[in-house]
């Protein structure tokens, strides 16, 4: 399958969220019929709602991206398996469509993977959670001069709980969901190593009603002044 300028829309309680690709070049296995790879050729653009989160504009762009899709093809209503890799990824973020400064996020390289745990079964799944990215950069939206943070490295292995992964196209939603679902994230390892100094860390977070942590970590750092 290949696609040419697709555009996706849906609509959640706080407007019309829009994504336009240059290209998707998508492959079905004939051996697994319910795993399927894309391949994304960008620049995309993204239009948020414009109340909700901000900023309201993205764009992103990449040297290579690729995402493979496993599912259930027995029936199960939430995917099995799920992985996409950025290379050179760089991404803008504003109000309007100029996107003339320097990018808001920048990572050499960026994998996400999350498997849906076994046995699991309805729309709430658990997933793991697997994250690495390398030579991170990530400036201000609001003030792009202004570097918040310069990473060499960030890894991230965990578990995330009671996932309400069907039940609504909003982000905010999913998430107030999850915290009445009693959902929580397991943290069993997360790195995050700035050069000269570096963070590990491992624990249970939630969120409480009015969208606040709670939970319990423990908190270790090597290189600090």
């Amino acid at each position: 399958m290949a696609c040419l300028n697709p555009t996706l829309e849906w609509q959640t309680r706080e407007g019309l969220v829009r994504i336009q690709l240059e290209r998707i070049d998508g492959v079905v296995l004939a051996y697994n019929l319910g795993h399927v790879i894309f391949n994304l050729n960008g620049p995309v653009q993204v239009a948020l709602p414009p109340k909700g989160i901000r900023p309201q504009k993205l764009r992103a762009a990449w040297s290579q991206a690729q995402t493979s899709l496993k599912l259930d093809i027995l029936g199960q209503p939430a995917p099995r398996d799920v992985a996409i890799v950025f290379n050179d990824l760089q991404v803008w973020a504003g109000e309007n469509e100029n996107f003339s400064g320097p990018e808001t996020l920048v990572a050499q390289y960026l994998q996400i993977n999350a498997s849906r745990r076994t046995p699991n079964e309805g729309t709430r799944p658990d997933f793991d959670i697997a994250v690495q990215a390398d030579r991170a950069v990530l400036r201000d939206p609001s003030n792009q001069s202004k570097t918040l943070t310069e990473l060499n490295r960030i890894e991230l292995l965990g578990a995330v709980y009671e996932v309400p992964l069907l039940e609504t196209s909003s982000f905010a939603r999913m998430v107030a969901l999850w915290q009445q679902n009693d959902g929580y994230l397991d943290i069993q390892r997360l790195w995050l190593d700035e050069g000269r100094s570096a963070i590990h860390a491992s624990g249970r977070l939630a969120l409480e009603t009015d969208g606040t942590l709670t939970g319990n970590a423990k908190v270790s750092v090597a290189g600090a002044e």
